[in-house]
């Protein structure tokens, strides 16, 4: 049986529909989450390029002149 060829505007519209609603939805749904996270590594972003979000570094461990103290054979069980 063939299909009505008005039915087919329609069911472009119906889907149509269909689709910007499930995007409003995802985007109000996800949008908030992403939103705030995306404005945060933003912020943290400019605060580094500027120069104040730079937390200071610790200083690096002092090493020693000696040699390491472990010997290859210390490394093998028998």
């Amino acid at each position: 049986m063939a299909r009505n060829s008005g039915s087919r505007p329609a069911l472009a519209v119906v889907t149509l529909s269909a689709w910007v609603v499930a995007v409003a939805l995802a985007q109000g749904l996800l949008g908030s989450d992403l939103g705030a996270s995306v404005q945060r590594a933003g912020d943290a972003i400019e605060l580094l390029l500027r120069g104040e979000g730079a937390a200071p570094k610790a200083p690096a461990p002092a090493r020693t002149q000696e040699p390491d103290t472990l010997d290859p054979w210390d490394l093998v069980g028998v």
